[in-house]
């Protein structure tokens, strides 16, 4: 039987309703979980090389780590919310109730989705809403409310962490915003499609920082996945680097003194630990 090594969040009284849905980037397949509504992605970190995992008393190859983090469900609807309104050149497209929007038989498991805590807020941060019967309301997509995102993620501590080793009081309040307002993009754009990326970018204006940058010859923004690409072990468990490197360590005195003795005609210590002869004498 197939195990994985995984990181999940804190235990909760609730298991993980496994689901899967397409991913907001590629349309393609993916695993996602809801556990006390709120939704999470799997990510999966490979390992450089052959790797395995020791597992009580089995070992299994597949050597991967496994990781279950929270995602926003803004990331998750915004493709689902501009394929449903079917916009064209002379309509805005339709509005529908929330039900009807996450109805799809190619990915029944959207529907799940309305296990997610405030689903319905979630919506109108981006969409336009209208009153439909009694306490329902229909939804449709607006295209210039989705740099909500960039606001929302903005005040995020890990954004702060990010960008703490460039951000600091030596700069204008005009640069520092433009500072965190891109690296939200830079993030985003792991999540989002680039026709996304592109749109909400030319919402922003990056020139002072830019021209900061080239004065300066230096890059504020680092491509957020450089953060968190998992380090080559190469160079750690590779035998012959190890061993050029053992040879250009630096010796000790008591080391160096030796190397400078002469060993010509000097017996190698081996030679003193030769195999004893059989004793074939009779008793």
């Amino acid at each position: 039987m197939s195990q994985f090594i995984c990181i999940k969040p804190t235990t909760s009284a609730t298991e993980l309703l496994s689901i899967k849905l397409p991913h907001p980037v590629t349309g393609l397949p993916a695993r996602y979980f809801i556990q006390d509504g709120k939704l999470y992605e799997v990510q999966k970190l490979e390992s450089q090389g052959e790797r395995s995992w020791f597992i009580n008393e089995t070992v299994q190859k597949d050597g991967c780590l496994y990781i279950i983090t929270k995602i926003d469900p803004l990331f998750v609807l915004l493709p689902i919310l501009v394929n449903r309104r079917k916009k064209t050149s002379n309509s805005q497209g339709f509005f529908l109730l929330i039900e009807d929007l996450l109805d799809n038989n190619e990915y029944p498991s959207l529907i799940k989705l309305l296990n997610i805590v405030n689903i319905v807020e979630y919506c109108e941060w981006i969409c336009d809403t209208k009153e439909y019967d009694t306490n329902k309301k229909v939804f449709r997509l607006n295209d210039e409310k989705v740099s909500y995102l960039v606001q929302e993620f903005d005040e995020f501590e890990s954004l702060r962490s990010l960008i703490k080793r460039f951000d600091n009081d030596s700069l204008c309040s005009d640069i520092r915003q433009a500072l965190r307002t891109r690296a939200v993009l830079e993030l985003m754009s792991e999540y989002l499609p680039s026709y996304w990326i592109k749109k909400i970018t030319g919402l922003y204006n990056f020139e002072k920082l830019a021209e900061l940058e080239k004065a300066n010859d230096i890059t504020f923004v680092d491509n957020p996945s450089d953060f968190y690409a998992r380090r080559s072990l190469e160079k750690e468990f590779d035998p012959e680097k190890q061993q050029s490197a053992a040879k250009k360590q630096k010796l000790t005195r008591s080391q160096a003194a030796l190397a400078k003795v002469n060993t010509k005609g000097m017996k190698k210590l081996t030679t003193f630990f030769t195999k004893l002869p059989n004793d074939t004498s009779k008793k």
